[in-house]
């Protein structure tokens, strides 16, 4: 009897997972298969589990997204909300997220800012000049408090998981 109440359980949760896994595939964002990769694996991060940030908020406009700042919920529950393509001061990044800070290392609460750059080898690093271009930006951008974090195509081929894993990494501590 208990080896049968067993199996039920264990086939109701292969179903659960198998439906949560579907719905982690359903949708996926980026312009590129190399931003498909590491949305899917920062999706599949938050919804099954793996970070401390349980709730990933999707949003295509800076309208969207200044409206889910103030939704108390993305307070209440660690939230990552991600725009992919976003605009910063003429510049397209590849995704635009924020988490919100919890005051962790005693400083004041709020939304921290990350820009992701999926960096394919041929639009990135061929040259000199294209990649003296991308540190260039990162310098302002990050001059204007945000973090930056790039992954090559390379990377992101080999194991987004691993990318995503550093993204909800920096969601929890923070560059210093």
């Amino acid at each position: 009897m208990v080896n049968k109440g067993l199996k039920n359980i264990q086939t109701a949760a292969m179903e659960f997972a198998a439906q949560s896994v579907q719905e982690i595939f359903a949708e996926s964002l980026g312009a590129t298969p190399i931003e498909v990769y590491f949305f899917t694996a920062l999706k599949a991060h938050v919804r099954l589990g793996v970070s401390e940030y349980t709730n990933l908020v999707e949003v295509r406009t800076s309208q969207e997204e200044l409206a889910e700042f103030g939704n108390q919920k993305n307070i209440d529950e660690p939230t990552l909300i991600i725009r992919p393509q976003a605009q910063l001061d003429g510049w397209r990044v590849d995704f635009l997220i924020h988490a919100y800070d919890f005051a962790r290392k005693g400083g004041p609460r709020g939304w921290r800012k990350l820009i992701i750059e999926c960096d394919g080898h041929d639009f990135h690093e061929r040259t000199k000049q294209q990649a003296a271009k991308d540190r260039a930006r990162d310098r302002t951008v990050q001059l204007n408090d945000y973090s930056v974090l790039r992954f090559t195509g390379s990377e992101l081929y080999a194991n987004a998981w691993d990318c995503a894993e550093q993204v909800t990494y920096w969601a929890v501590k923070g560059f210093p």
